[in-house]
């Protein structure tokens, strides 16, 4: 979790696996899924998939309404926080249906993306 709590956007496995190591400390990949899966059931990080569900990040916290914009080019996630869906929540739990999450991902071009291909900031 600490590695988690020192990030500043959200992080793959591979990422957190990584940062582990530079850490001095060893653990299997596997391990670390394994352990994320669990931070997950126990609400204390959040899953987020992006870019079309090729990547698969996480986050500290369950930030219900924290959203995230994606480079199409270099996928840089970066965390919106004014974004939010309205969820039928009302009619979900009278159906049983715990959320865990929800998703909302805007894509486009970073800023270091846009300068290389030449596109205008708005």
């Amino acid at each position: 979790m600490a590695v988690l709590s020192d990030a500043e956007q959200p992080m793959s496995a591979p990422d957190i696996h990584l940062a582990i190591e530079r850490m001095g400390q060893w653990v299997s990949l596997s391990t670390v899924y394994r352990v994320l899966e669990i931070f997950i059931r126990a609400s204390l990080i959040q899953k987020v998939t992006v870019a079309n569900g090729d990547r698969t990040l996480f986050t500290l916290g369950n930030q219900h309404l924290l959203q995230y914009a994606v480079c199409v080019q270099c996928h840089k996630v970066i965390p919106v926080e004014c974004c939010t869906v309205d969820l039928p929540t009302p009619q979900l739990q009278r159906e049983g249906f715990q959320i865990t999450g929800q998703s909302l991902e805007i894509t486009g071009y970073c800023r270091d993306c846009a300068g290389k291909n030449g596109l205008s900031r708005h």
